[in-house]
C-alpha cells in the first residue's frame, strides 16, 4: 500500500515538473516571438 501511494505521489511531482518546463518553454518561445517581430518592425520603419 505504501508503495502505491509512493508511486502516485512520484507520478504527481513528475506530472508537475513537466508541465512546469513545458509552460517554462511556451514562455520561451512567445518571448523569442516577440523579439524576432519587434526587429521586424524595426527594421521595416
Amino acid at each position: 500500500m505504501a508503495c502505491v501511494i509512493r508511486l502516485s505521489c512520484l507520478h504527481l511531482m513528475t506530472g508537475t515538473a513537466l508541465s512546469g518546463l513545458v509552460k517554462t518553454q511556451l514562455i520561451l518561445l512567445e518571448f523569442e516571438y516577440m523579439v524576432i517581430n519587434d526587429n521586424k518592425s524595426v527594421s521595416e520603419i
